[in-house]
């Protein structure tokens, strides 16, 4: 696995994350 990928891959989850936690606070 490429760098390029591992870091997409980190900035999917992290993303996915904050769309939680907003839900969570709305």
């Amino acid at each position: 696995m490429s760098a390029k990928s591992e870091r997409k891959r980190i900035v999917f989850i992290g993303r996915k994350n904050v769309g939680k936690s907003s839900l969570i606070n709305a």
